[in-house]
Protein backbone atom coordinates (compact mmCIF):
# COMPACT_ATOMS: atom_id res chain seq x y z
CA UNK A 1 0.00 0.00 0.00
CA UNK A 2 1.49 3.26 -1.09
CA UNK A 3 0.99 6.47 0.87
CA UNK A 4 1.18 10.03 -0.46
CA UNK A 5 2.66 12.90 1.52
CA UNK A 6 0.36 15.56 0.06
CA UNK A 7 -3.40 15.21 0.32
CA UNK A 8 -6.30 17.20 -1.04
CA UNK A 9 -6.48 19.21 -4.25
CA UNK A 10 -4.71 22.25 -5.60
CA UNK A 11 -6.36 25.60 -6.33
CA UNK A 12 -6.59 24.76 -10.04
CA UNK A 13 -8.29 21.44 -9.21
CA UNK A 14 -10.79 22.97 -6.81
CA UNK A 15 -14.20 22.84 -8.42
CA UNK A 16 -15.49 25.79 -6.43
CA UNK A 17 -12.88 28.15 -7.89
CA UNK A 18 -13.43 26.81 -11.41
CA UNK A 19 -17.16 27.31 -11.11
CA UNK A 20 -16.67 30.84 -9.74
CA UNK A 21 -14.33 31.75 -12.63
CA UNK A 22 -16.75 30.36 -15.18
CA UNK A 23 -19.61 32.29 -13.61
CA UNK A 24 -17.64 35.55 -13.75
CA UNK A 25 -16.58 34.92 -17.35
CA UNK A 26 -20.20 34.24 -18.31
CA UNK A 27 -21.25 37.47 -16.61
CA UNK A 28 -18.54 39.43 -18.49
CA UNK A 29 -19.62 37.84 -21.78
CA UNK A 30 -23.26 38.67 -21.06
CA UNK A 31 -22.24 42.31 -20.44
CA UNK A 32 -20.42 42.39 -23.78
CA UNK A 33 -16.93 42.88 -22.35
CA UNK A 34 -15.32 40.25 -24.65
CA UNK A 35 -14.53 41.28 -28.23
CA UNK A 36 -15.72 38.76 -30.87
CA UNK A 37 -12.18 38.54 -32.30
CA UNK A 38 -11.07 36.67 -29.16
CA UNK A 39 -12.97 33.62 -30.39
CA UNK A 40 -10.42 33.17 -33.21
CA UNK A 41 -8.11 30.19 -32.67
CA UNK A 42 -4.38 30.95 -32.61
CA UNK A 43 -1.55 28.62 -33.61
CA UNK A 44 1.23 30.00 -31.46
CA UNK A 45 3.88 27.82 -33.13
CA UNK A 46 3.61 29.96 -36.26
CA UNK A 47 4.10 33.23 -34.29
CA UNK A 48 7.39 34.89 -33.42
CA UNK A 49 7.03 35.10 -29.62
CA UNK A 50 10.20 37.20 -28.94
CA UNK A 51 8.99 39.98 -31.26
CA UNK A 52 5.48 39.90 -29.81
CA UNK A 53 7.04 39.88 -26.31
CA UNK A 54 8.84 43.16 -27.12
CA UNK A 55 5.54 44.67 -28.26
CA UNK A 56 3.88 43.46 -25.03
CA UNK A 57 6.65 45.05 -22.96
CA UNK A 58 6.28 48.42 -24.76
CA UNK A 59 2.47 48.31 -24.48
CA UNK A 60 2.60 47.53 -20.77
CA UNK A 61 4.99 50.45 -20.25
CA UNK A 62 2.47 52.75 -21.94
CA UNK A 63 -0.45 51.43 -19.88
CA UNK A 64 1.13 50.98 -16.44
CA UNK A 65 3.83 53.65 -16.66
CA UNK A 66 6.59 51.28 -15.51
CA UNK A 67 8.24 48.01 -16.52
CA UNK A 68 6.34 45.12 -14.91
CA UNK A 69 8.01 41.75 -15.57
CA UNK A 70 5.37 39.91 -13.55
CA UNK A 71 2.49 40.89 -15.83
CA UNK A 72 4.63 40.30 -18.93
CA UNK A 73 5.60 36.78 -17.80
CA UNK A 74 1.97 36.07 -16.90
CA UNK A 75 0.87 37.00 -20.43
CA UNK A 76 3.61 34.87 -22.02
CA UNK A 77 2.70 31.90 -19.81
CA UNK A 78 -0.98 32.24 -20.71
CA UNK A 79 -0.10 32.41 -24.40
CA UNK A 80 2.00 29.25 -24.17
CA UNK A 81 -0.87 27.18 -22.76
CA UNK A 82 -2.13 24.30 -24.90
CA UNK A 83 -5.74 25.48 -24.70
CA UNK A 84 -5.12 29.15 -25.51
CA UNK A 85 -8.29 31.15 -24.85
CA UNK A 86 -8.58 34.89 -25.42
CA UNK A 87 -11.48 35.28 -22.98
CA UNK A 88 -9.55 33.58 -20.22
CA UNK A 89 -6.54 35.81 -21.00
CA UNK A 90 -8.68 38.95 -20.67
CA UNK A 91 -10.26 37.60 -17.47
CA UNK A 92 -6.84 36.94 -15.88
CA UNK A 93 -5.47 40.39 -16.86
CA UNK A 94 -8.47 42.42 -15.69
CA UNK A 95 -7.06 42.75 -12.18
CA UNK A 96 -3.81 44.29 -13.54
CA UNK A 97 -4.89 46.42 -16.52
CA UNK A 98 -8.46 47.18 -15.34
CA UNK A 99 -10.39 49.24 -17.95
CA UNK A 100 -7.70 48.95 -20.63
CA UNK A 101 -7.72 45.15 -20.59
CA UNK A 102 -10.24 44.80 -23.43
CA UNK A 103 -8.38 47.09 -25.85
CA UNK A 104 -5.05 45.46 -24.99
CA UNK A 105 -6.35 41.92 -25.62
CA UNK A 106 -7.98 42.99 -28.90
CA UNK A 107 -4.71 44.54 -30.18
CA UNK A 108 -2.74 41.49 -29.05
CA UNK A 109 -5.15 39.12 -30.79
CA UNK A 110 -4.96 41.18 -34.00
CA UNK A 111 -1.16 40.85 -33.91
CA UNK A 112 -1.32 37.10 -33.28
CA UNK A 113 -3.76 36.57 -36.16
CA UNK A 114 -1.53 38.63 -38.46
CA UNK A 115 1.61 36.82 -37.24
CA UNK A 116 0.30 33.32 -37.88
CA UNK A 117 -0.54 34.33 -41.44
CA UNK A 118 3.03 35.54 -42.14
CA UNK A 119 5.84 33.22 -43.17
CA UNK A 120 8.33 34.62 -40.66
CA UNK A 121 5.76 34.81 -37.84
CA UNK A 122 6.17 38.59 -37.50
CA UNK A 123 3.08 40.80 -37.77
CA UNK A 124 3.20 43.22 -40.69
CA UNK A 125 2.70 46.16 -38.35
CA UNK A 126 5.84 45.19 -36.41
CA UNK A 127 8.12 44.63 -39.42
CA UNK A 128 9.24 48.25 -39.41
CA UNK A 129 10.11 48.03 -35.71
CA UNK A 130 12.11 44.84 -36.29
CA UNK A 131 13.95 46.36 -39.28
CA UNK A 132 14.74 49.47 -37.29
CA UNK A 133 16.19 47.38 -34.44
CA UNK A 134 18.28 45.38 -36.94
CA UNK A 135 19.60 48.58 -38.51
CA UNK A 136 20.55 49.88 -35.09
CA UNK A 137 22.39 46.66 -34.32
CA UNK A 138 24.21 46.82 -37.66
CA UNK A 139 25.26 50.41 -37.12
CA UNK A 140 26.47 49.56 -33.64
CA UNK A 141 28.49 46.61 -34.97
CA UNK A 142 29.94 48.77 -37.78
CA UNK A 143 30.94 51.50 -35.39
CA UNK A 144 32.51 48.90 -33.13
CA UNK A 145 34.53 47.50 -36.09
CA UNK A 146 35.62 50.96 -37.13
CA UNK A 147 36.70 51.72 -33.60
CA UNK A 148 38.69 48.49 -33.47
CA UNK A 149 40.47 49.42 -36.73
CA UNK A 150 41.26 52.86 -35.42
CA UNK A 151 42.55 51.38 -32.20
CA UNK A 152 44.80 48.99 -34.10
CA UNK A 153 46.19 51.87 -36.16
CA UNK A 154 47.04 53.97 -33.19
CA UNK A 155 48.38 51.26 -30.94
CA UNK A 156 51.96 52.13 -31.88
CA UNK A 157 51.38 55.76 -31.01
CA UNK A 158 49.66 54.86 -27.79
CA UNK A 159 52.59 52.71 -26.63
CA UNK A 160 54.63 55.91 -26.25
CA UNK A 161 51.97 57.49 -24.10
CA UNK A 162 51.61 54.50 -21.80
CA UNK A 163 54.58 55.52 -19.69
CA UNK A 164 53.15 59.00 -19.30
CA UNK A 165 49.74 57.57 -18.54
CA UNK A 166 51.24 55.31 -15.87
CA UNK A 167 52.91 58.27 -14.21
CA UNK A 168 49.72 60.25 -14.57
CA UNK A 169 47.77 57.39 -13.06
CA UNK A 170 50.16 57.20 -10.14
CA UNK A 171 49.79 60.91 -9.55
CA UNK A 172 46.06 60.63 -9.88
CA UNK A 173 46.05 57.80 -7.37
CA UNK A 174 48.07 59.90 -4.95
CA UNK A 175 45.71 62.82 -5.45
CA UNK A 176 42.69 60.61 -5.02
CA UNK A 177 44.15 59.08 -1.88
CA UNK A 178 44.85 62.59 -0.56
CA UNK A 179 41.35 63.64 -1.46
CA UNK A 180 39.89 60.60 0.27
CA UNK A 181 42.01 61.27 3.35
CA UNK A 182 40.95 64.90 3.30
CA UNK A 183 37.31 63.90 2.92
CA UNK A 184 37.70 61.41 5.75
CA UNK A 185 39.20 64.07 7.99
CA UNK A 186 36.49 66.53 6.98
CA UNK A 187 33.83 63.96 7.74
CA UNK A 188 35.44 63.31 11.13
CA UNK A 189 35.49 67.06 11.81
CA UNK A 190 31.84 67.31 10.82
CA UNK A 191 31.00 64.39 13.04
CA UNK A 192 32.96 65.92 15.89
CA UNK A 193 31.15 69.23 15.43
CA UNK A 194 27.86 67.41 15.29
CA UNK A 195 28.68 65.56 18.49
CA UNK A 196 29.80 68.81 20.13
CA UNK A 197 26.56 70.49 19.11
CA UNK A 198 24.63 67.53 20.47
CA UNK A 199 26.57 67.77 23.74
CA UNK A 200 25.80 71.46 23.96
CA UNK A 201 22.16 70.79 23.28
CA UNK A 202 22.17 68.02 25.87
CA UNK A 203 23.78 70.31 28.44
CA UNK A 204 21.27 73.01 27.60
CA UNK A 205 18.43 70.57 28.02
CA UNK A 206 19.96 69.35 31.30
CA UNK A 207 20.23 72.90 32.58
CA UNK A 208 16.63 73.52 31.56
CA UNK A 209 15.60 70.39 33.37
CA UNK A 210 17.47 71.50 36.48
CA UNK A 211 15.85 74.91 36.30
CA UNK A 212 12.46 73.31 35.80
CA UNK A 213 13.04 71.05 38.80
CA UNK A 214 14.18 74.05 40.83
CA UNK A 215 11.08 75.97 39.82
CA UNK A 216 8.94 72.96 40.64
CA UNK A 217 10.55 72.65 44.08
CA UNK A 218 9.95 76.37 44.63
CA UNK A 219 6.36 75.97 43.61
CA UNK A 220 5.97 73.05 46.00
CA UNK A 221 7.55 75.11 48.81
CA UNK A 222 5.30 78.04 47.97
CA UNK A 223 2.26 75.79 48.03
CA UNK A 224 3.42 74.31 51.31
CA UNK A 225 3.89 77.81 52.79
CA UNK A 226 0.52 78.86 51.46
CA UNK A 227 -1.09 75.81 53.03
CA UNK A 228 0.67 76.59 56.30
CA UNK A 229 -0.54 80.20 56.14
CA UNK A 230 -4.06 79.04 55.45
CA UNK A 231 -3.86 76.62 58.38
CA UNK A 232 -2.45 79.36 60.60
CA UNK A 233 -5.21 81.76 59.56
CA UNK A 234 -7.80 79.05 60.12
CA UNK A 235 -6.39 78.36 63.61
CA UNK A 236 -6.30 82.07 64.36
CA UNK A 237 -9.91 82.49 63.27
CA UNK A 238 -10.90 79.43 65.31
CA UNK A 239 -9.11 80.86 68.41
CA UNK A 240 -10.73 84.21 67.84
CA UNK A 241 -14.14 82.63 67.57
CA UNK A 242 -13.46 80.54 70.66
CA UNK A 243 -12.38 83.66 72.65
CA UNK A 244 -15.42 85.54 71.44
CA UNK A 245 -17.69 82.69 72.49
CA UNK A 246 -15.93 82.49 75.85
CA UNK A 247 -16.38 86.26 76.39
CA UNK A 248 -20.01 85.98 75.43
CA UNK A 249 -20.52 83.12 77.86
CA UNK A 250 -18.76 85.05 80.59
CA UNK A 251 -20.89 88.14 79.91
CA UNK A 252 -24.04 86.04 79.78
CA UNK A 253 -23.15 84.42 83.16
CA UNK A 254 -22.43 87.82 84.65
CA UNK A 255 -25.76 89.15 83.43
CA UNK A 256 -27.51 86.06 84.77
CA UNK A 257 -25.84 86.46 88.19
CA UNK A 258 -26.92 90.11 88.26
CA UNK A 259 -30.45 89.14 87.39
CA UNK A 260 -30.48 86.55 90.17
CA UNK A 261 -29.11 89.07 92.69
CA UNK A 262 -31.66 91.62 91.63
CA UNK A 263 -34.46 89.09 91.97
CA UNK A 264 -33.30 87.95 95.40
CA UNK A 265 -33.18 91.56 96.60
CA UNK A 266 -36.68 92.17 95.38
CA UNK A 267 -37.93 89.09 97.20
CA UNK A 268 -36.27 90.18 100.48
CA UNK A 269 -37.94 93.60 100.36
CA UNK A 270 -41.33 92.00 99.79
CA UNK A 271 -40.94 89.71 102.81
CA UNK A 272 -39.97 92.65 105.03
CA UNK A 273 -43.05 94.59 103.89
CA UNK A 274 -45.25 91.59 104.59
CA UNK A 275 -43.81 91.14 108.10
CA UNK A 276 -44.35 94.86 108.92
CA UNK A 277 -47.91 94.72 107.64
CA UNK A 278 -48.58 91.66 109.79
CA UNK A 279 -47.15 93.38 112.86
CA UNK A 280 -49.31 96.44 112.32
CA UNK A 281 -52.41 94.33 111.85
CA UNK A 282 -51.69 92.50 115.08
CA UNK A 283 -51.25 95.79 116.88
CA UNK A 284 -54.49 97.07 115.44
CA UNK A 285 -56.28 93.97 116.62
CA UNK A 286 -54.87 94.41 120.10
CA UNK A 287 -55.96 97.99 120.28
CA UNK A 288 -59.43 97.15 119.07
CA UNK A 289 -59.77 94.37 121.60
CA UNK A 290 -58.64 96.70 124.41
CA UNK A 291 -61.16 99.24 123.34
CA UNK A 292 -63.93 96.68 123.44
CA UNK A 293 -63.01 95.60 126.89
Amino acid sequence: MTTHFFKGSSVEQDGRRINADQALMQKMEKNGLFDPILKTKINLKRCNIPVIGKWINVKLMNILGYDDDIVKNLIINLLELDDLDGKKLQYELTGFLEKQTGSFCKELWDLLIDAQEQSNGIPSSLVDMVNENEMKQKTVSQTDGYDRNVDSRFQRHNSRDRGYSRERNKNDKHERSRDTDRQRYDSRDRDRKRYDSRDRDRKRYDSRDRDRKRYDSRDRDRKRYDSRDRDRDRDRDRDRDRDRDRDRDRDRKRYDSRDRDYGSNRNGDGEQRGAISNVTSVDDDKTNSNKNH
